[in-house]
């Protein structure tokens, strides 16, 4: 067996022995040239990795030249694998090269490995025994990496990432299938729009056809070959052939492993409808689930869109319905929860299929009846076809939701999706947070990992483990392993049946909760708008999904909560954890970094936070009644009403002015701390004609966000439900509007209204720009303002996505999400997904 880790996650060991030096490594001295000489003799020289009191991990030899393993090469970083049979350890980078370092031997012959210089300046590591890998010397002169995009706190957890193991990212995995050794598994990135594998050895993935952010229906070659919102996958007992479910154009397509060819087997792209024949006339609906019979004649097809269970016949080249009847109308037309022989039966929503080790039964997850259901393949027709196949319910009840463990039709399922068999038992898995297991004899349902009272991303023994929400679940041959298709956490999780634990072993680990820390160690939950020191040391930020105020500081490395209690919601004032909050969501600092300014959402408050003490103080409002009004007045008397965006003015030996977007009136409120007054500067018009105007005339549909200009004369405005931004001129009231195409979210970069936007958040301004976070759009974007000229400076406009890397090229960058954004001197501080990130320009 072999396990591998990357080059970067290698800081944590102490110390590992690469080659010829038969002593343990913790008895390795000082290395240099006259170091121990090992079994290999004088003519080898040993090399191992070894970590110094800083924490910087090296490759270190014996002639005393050295690689910092924390640097990459070119192309990405490398990957160590070490096997626990012999202890060889081979090095492999992304280029293709590779060295393969034998394990210590006895006698004169023993291999060694050593770093190399040659004539071009590039080091390489050599081996005795054969292969050599190219590194950089860490005592190369680092190059400029150019404009980057680098992880400060939590992570990326959606993307398109191949890679190792955990480096890896995806967009909704939702089925998957093994070969028939359990060396691969094969699965469908949905949202991706990719055909993908995962080497259970290697610990890599790799995209086999598709290219990400591409939907399409070609046919072709790799990257060349394009899907949308492919959902089932089945490979052909020969490993030759897979078959895709592409949901939204209603096919079923074909993959060659070896050459990637994709083609199209059955439908037609666009035109979904149920209809059964040969394959070019067959039609299709959504389909779910796919599952292969073991004499590869037939493939089953769980058709939710049409509520039926399909076959195809690869033999005759035809598609039959097996189960249920196709609808000649709407597909409402023959749903139900009925059990029966062939045409008779009713479906709802059919989701997980996979058929029994005698290829007699197959099982289905029944998702919007909330049962488990078995379909007999007995052949009891006169005419040899499936008129006669027998539906029955092993478990659940039709019509009742639950999470309820039991037998037959005492037990209670809820929006369960995905199943699979591992030996003689099932597992399904869903929207209910766990893993639950069926014995299709008794139907005795059980529930064998995960909670129902909390989802998560917690990996552990099976009970203490937490899931997001699932669509399939796959079983390894080896009989032993379930894996998860976690789309909640955008992973892919092992729960070992025997050792009863669960792994994430693609995607992000635990990627969605809180914990303070460096980079790569911290957590965030749902994070949100930004607030950046003027040296761009700094920031401060809202974790609305923990309900805390958080801060991290760029020359420590470290995030940490500056006050509210990680996941409990609440009301309170107090000092640092003593305080509550409910999904705050904006954040404004004065400064000189005295007091924090909050926007306590739910709890209809605007709050303050000490930033020297951590004392919360409610400024205005407090959790209101269901008919509770916005009002202007004094801080006692005024009322606001889920308060969003923030901004503040900070005044010469006053209190600042603080503006508040409020998104039940859509209106912006101005909060004077130094009068202790609140009155409304614009919005709240009806609409009749043009959405501009004067003060109160204006209109706004769902503002966010808040930025102003460096004289306070211009108050921008984020219009998140008119997909615009607008500015407020603050000594007339006047509402113009700045750039987007009203009620238009699209992707396009240009000048005022040629320019459009989709949902956008939080506004920074700095230096006559605006930067705005178009969450829709995935994506950065700046403002020109004295042209209106808007331009993408980070992500691609319109494609979502992540990686695993902690550095990225900022030409690569891909977001998802993009929530909030401010300006540092070198760059922007920016939230997305579950991470904070600094883009330099």
């Amino acid at each position: 067996m072999r396990h591998f880790y990357s080059i970067l996650s290698l800081l944590t060991l102490s110390s590992l022995m690469f080659s010829a030096c038969g002593q343990d490594a913790s008895e390795a001295g000082p290395q240099g040239a006259t170091g121990p000489q090992g079994v290999a003799g004088p003519a080898g020289e040993s090399c191992r990795i070894v970590t110094s009191d800083e924490g910087v991990s090296s490759l270190t030899c014996d002639d005393g030249s050295s690689f910092e393993l924390a640097q990459s090469t070119e192309s990405g970083s490398c990957s160590v694998s070490s096997s626990e049979e012999d202890g060889s350890v081979e090095i492999i980078c992304p280029d293709g090269s590779r060295a393969s370092v034998p394990s210590a031997t006895s006698g004169e012959d023993g291999a060694a490995c050593r770093l190399e210089e040659r004539d071009d300046d590039a080091l390489y590591l050599v081996c005795d025994e054969g292969g050599e890998v190219e590194l950089r010397p860490a005592t190369s002169s680092p190059t400029d990496p150019g404009p980057t995009l680098t992880l400060l706190a939590g992570v990326t957890s959606v993307g398109t990432s191949d890679g190792i193991g955990e480096e890896t990212r995806m967009d909704g995995a939702l089925d998957g299938t093994f070969d028939a050794q359990g060396d691969f598994l094969y699965f469908v990135d949905t949202f991706n729009g990719t055909m993908r594998r995962f080497g259970v050895r290697t610990q890599r993935v790799v995209t086999l056809a598709g290219t990400p952010g591409r939907n399409g229906v070609a046919d072709g070659v790799g990257e060349d070959a394009s899907f949308d919102g492919p959902r089932g996958i089945a490979l052909h007992p020969d490993g030759e052939r897979i078959f895709i479910a592409d949901g939204f154009n209603c096919t079923i397509r074909q993959l060659d492993v070896s050459t990637r060819l994709v083609t199209t087997l059955a439908g037609s792209a666009g035109n979904c409808d149920a209809v059964d024949g040969p394959l070019d006339q067959a039609r299709f609906r959504l389909t779910i689930g796919m599952v292969m019979g073991s004499d590869g004649r037939y493939l089953y097809l769980s058709d939710r869109g049409n509520n039926v269970i399909r076959r195809i016949d690869l033999q005759e080249q035809r598609v039959e319905t097996v189960a249920g009847e196709l609808p000649t109308g709407s597909p409402g037309d023959v749903r139900g929860a009925v059990d029966g022989v062939g045409q008779v039966a009713r479906f709802s929503g059919p989701g997980g299929i996979d058929i029994s080790e005698d290829g007699h039964t197959l099982y289905v997850n029944d998702t919007f009846n909330n049962t488990i259901r078995a379909v007999s393949l007995e052949d009891q027709s006169a005419t040899g076809g499936p008129e006669l196949f027998e539906v029955y319910t092993l478990a659940g009840m039709a019509g009742e939701s639950g999470d309820v463990d039991g037998v037959g039709d005492a037990a209670r399922f809820r929006l369960s999706q995905g199943l699979t068999r591992l030996g003689g038992q099932l597992y399904v898995a869903g929207f209910h947070g766990t893993i639950r297991r069926i014995d299709p004899l008794s139907g005795l349902v059980t529930t064998v990992a995960g909670s129902t009272q909390a989802s998560g991303s917690a990996d552990g023994p099976a009970y203490d483990a937490r899931f997001g929400v699932s669509f399939g679940l796959i079983a390894s041959p080896d009989g032993r392993n379930v894996y998860y298709m976690d789309r909640g956490n955008n992973s892919i999780r092992r729960f070992d049946t025997l050792g009863e634990h669960v792994t994430t072993v693609m995607g992000a680990s635990e990627p969605v909760g809180w914990r303070d820390g460096q980079p790569g160690e911290s957590r965030l939950n749902s994070p949100g708008q930004v607030w950046g020191s003027a040296d761009g040391r700094r920031v401060y930020m809202i974790d609305q999904g923990n309900h805390v105020i958080r801060r991290f500081d760029r020359d420590t490395q470290e995030l940490v909560t500056l006050a509210g209690l990680p996941g409990r919601a609440g009301f309170a004032d107090g000092v640092l954890d003593e305080a509550r909050f409910d999904s705050p969501r904006a954040i404004w600092v004065d400064p000189e970094e005295r007091f924090a300014y909050i926007t306590d959402t739910d709890n209809s408050a605007l709050r303050q936070l000490d930033l020297d003490s951590g004392e919360v103080t409610t400024l205005l409002g407090g959790p209101a009644a269901e008919d509770a009004t916005s009002q202007d007045g004094s801080l006692e008397t005024a009322q606001l009403i889920l308060p969003f965006g923030l901004v503040g003015v900070a005044v010469d030996g006053a209190k600042p002015r603080l503006y508040v977007t409020e998104v039940d009136t859509n209106t912006v409120r101005l909060v004077d701390l130094e009068s202790e007054q609140v009155t409304t500067v614009a919005g709240g018009g009806v609409r009749t004609g043009s959405i501009n105007g004067m003060g109160l005339n204006a209109i706004f549909s769902d503002p966010v966000g808040l930025a102003i200009d460096q004289d306070a004369n211009l108050l921008y405005v984020a219009d998140q439900g008119h997909h615009l931004i607008r500015q407020i001129d603050l000594e007339d009231t006047s509402v113009t509007t700045l750039a987007g195409t009203l009620d238009e979210p699209d992707a396009f970069d240009g000048t005022g209204d040629d320019a459009s936007f989709d949902a956008p958040a939080q506004i920074a301004f700095q230096d006559g720009a605006l930067y705005v976070a178009d969450v829709g759009n995935h994506a950065i974007r700046q403002i020109n303002i004295s042209t209106a000229e808007v331009t993408t400076v980070v992500g691609t406009l319109g494609v979502s996505g992540g990686s695993g890397q902690r550095v990225l090229p900022l030409e690569q960058a891909r977001l998802y999400f993009a929530a909030g954004v401010a300006v540092a001197p070198d760059g922007l501080f920016l939230t997305a997904d579950e991470a904070l990130m600094f883009a330099t320009p």
